[in-house]
């Protein structure tokens, strides 16, 4: 998971000679193996749909805007820190 992260973090902010491309880290955010029980992906997840979050790099203007579902994805990730 590990390099996922990694893979993310260089579309998110252009980093390793990568440009900066947020629908397709958006993608590798949505298409993470195991990532429901992930908090790290499930916070990135919260990033995206969090109209609030205010970094560039998580706005996507084909994701969709949720507030509720952004807490969601917060507590989750919250809880499934909790447990490891």
């Amino acid at each position: 998971m590990i390099k996922l992260y990694q893979n993310i973090d260089d579309f998110l902010y252009g980093m390793n000679r990568n440009t900066v491309d947020i629908e397709k880290a958006y993608k590798m955010v949505r298409d993470a193996p195991d990532s429901e029980s992930d908090p790290i992906i499930n916070v990135l997840r919260a990033y995206f749909v969090d109209k609030h979050f205010e970094l560039s790099c998580y706005k996507s203007i084909k994701v969709e805007k949720n507030q509720r579902k952004a807490n969601k994805l917060y507590r989750k990730a919250v809880n499934l820190n909790i447990i490891k």
